[in-house]
């Protein structure tokens, strides 16, 4: 899916995302990687199970941290684009909102249905 409409072949990669106080470098396993790293993405697949007394279900207390999280460790890669791609539509519409305007640059949360 992505691949076709990125044109590239997207693999899932380790790539260094710092490096500790003694020199030893730190790697994250990134969903996918372009050849080039230009492209990366992390993929999440949380649902966020709304009810009547909490429309945005676990977002605000859990689901949002770990999205966060996410969008940290993209941005410590420099890619041309950093996806974060959510397969859950209710939490896309909330989180696209909720995040508006806090994103680091060249960085995007997307929907794509995983069916």
């Amino acid at each position: 899916m992505l691949q076709e409409e990125y044109h590239s072949p997207l693999a899932k990669m380790r790539l260094p995302i710092g490096t500790k106080s003694n020199g030893e470098r730190l790697y994250h396993e990134f969903d996918g990687v372009s050849p080039d790293q230009g492209i990366v993405f992390e993929v999440k697949s949380n649902q966020v199970m709304a009810t009547k007394t909490k429309p945005a279900g676990r977002y605000f207390s859990a689901i949002k941290w770990a999205l966060l999280s996410d969008v940290y460790l993209l941005s410590r890669i420099p890619a041309q684009t950093r996806l974060l791609v959510l397969t859950d539509k209710a939490l896309f519409d909330i989180c696209r909102e909720d995040m508006d305007g806090l994103l680091p640059e060249n960085t995007q949360i997307i929907y794509r249905n995983p069916a």
